[in-house]
């Protein structure tokens, strides 16, 4: 029917609408796509600073795929927040390191307990061997004065019944003649 100038009709009705809307959406964004572009080249590069070091970092833009050498990096003073996170880590290490210096002297404290504690004990067996030596020393003594008492006693009995006096003085200073 192309030949009596009438348009071809679609098969289905509604589809050349959607056809139209689909290719028009399309374009619209295209533009859209064109317009970002377009503004993307515009813009100002980002910058980005880097906390952990003193160098500035090098920008960033969308042509970065080109062969040319990247700018050198400037030296810049070191911003408040730079400051602030080497100090903040300064004082972590000083923290650990006053936590390992109380972890060893927990560590010799206790080592030191452990040979007080060996220390009283040993004390305490010496004070109770010094104790039973005195008791002994005591009962000894005690015994050395009973027999020296019945000693006298028998000396002086002897004596008055008429043993030689030279003889029992032989025997009291320990002479077996």
């Amino acid at each position: 029917n192309h030949e009596d100038g009438v348009a071809p009709q679609p098969r289905y009705r509604g589809t050349e609408s959607v056809d139209r809307t689909q290719s028009q959406r399309e374009k619209e964004l295209q533009s859209e796509i064109d317009s970002l572009k377009e503004h993307l080249k515009n813009s100002k590069p980002i910058e980005t600073v880097d906390l952990t070091n003193e160098v500035e970092p090098i920008t960033a833009t969308e042509d970065d795929s080109n062969d040319e050498e990247p700018p050198l990096k400037r030296r810049r003073t070191k911003s408040n927040l730079a400051v602030a996170l080497e100090q903040t880590q300064q004082m972590v290490s000083v923290k650990e390191e006053a936590i390992q210096r109380a972890t060893s002297a927990e560590a010799s404290a206790q080592a030191a307990r452990r040979e007080k504690d060996s220390v009283e004990a040993s004390l305490r067996d010496v004070q109770e061997d010094l104790e039973i030596q005195q008791e002994t020393t005591e009962q000894v003594n005690l015994t050395l004065d009973t027999w020296q008492g019945r000693f006298d006693r028998v000396y002086e009995l002897a004596a008055a019944a008429g043993v030689d006096a030279a003889v029992l003085k032989s025997i009291r200073e320990g002479n077996n003649n």
